[in-house]
């Protein structure tokens, strides 16, 4: 096993007609590198993601969570992430 620290920023994402703005915020989570290389599993602490790559600039990222969490809500949403230049 293999522990690495990263950052994730995330803007504004549309997503089949909804959006959602996440502040800033620092939130332990999980990452598991499928066999296929291309698929990564992840969890939160109160939903999961599934990020699909697509070509050497873009994937896909899903991310659900139940009923379960604080404000009681229920997600599906999948939407393409692309590499932006530096």
């Amino acid at each position: 096993m293999q522990t690495c620290q990263s950052t994730i920023r995330t803007a504004t994402a549309m997503s089949r007609g909804h959006s959602s703005s996440v502040p800033s915020s620092e939130e332990p989570f999980a990452w598991a590198i499928s066999r296929d290389n291309r698929t990564v599993f992840g969890a939160g602490t109160d939903g999961q993601f599934r990020l699909t790559i697509l070509g050497p600039n873009q994937m896909e990222l899903c991310y659900t969570h139940s009923g379960l969490s604080p404000t009681k809500s229920i997600v599906a949403s999948c939407f393409p992430v692309e590499r932006t230049a530096r």
